[in-house]
């Protein structure tokens, strides 16, 4: 997984793209790390529009970032993935964790 940052006025977007899978560990704890510094006026986006395939510990990992802002009451909001992605979310109830923007 390769991943880039850009900040917005009230949001920042994390663009991912490639495999979001076990061996992504240090990046996804680099995330981590930006959104445990938040303020509670900003909305983080992961855009998963490049992603082409997630396994078990890359969705492990998304409810890791909600959690690193859920004492900020920060939204974390997945933004167009990709329909195999988008499959495995709705069996795995994600549409329900987080707000899924098509």
């Amino acid at each position: 997984m390769e991943y880039t940052t850009q900040p917005a006025a009230d949001s920042t977007v994390f663009k991912l793209s490639g495999r979001l899978t076990f061996k992504d560990h240090s990046k996804i704890a680099d995330i981590k790390h930006v959104l445990s510094q938040t303020s509670g006026s900003q909305h983080f986006v992961i855009d998963l529009s490049e992603v082409e395939f997630i396994d078990s510990s890359g969705l492990g990992s998304l409810i890791a970032f909600k959690e690193a802002v859920a004492d900020h009451n920060t939204p974390v909001i997945l933004r167009h993935p990709q329909d195999k992605v988008l499959k495995i979310f709705k069996a795995c109830c994600y549409d329900e964790l987080f707000t899924i923007e098509d």
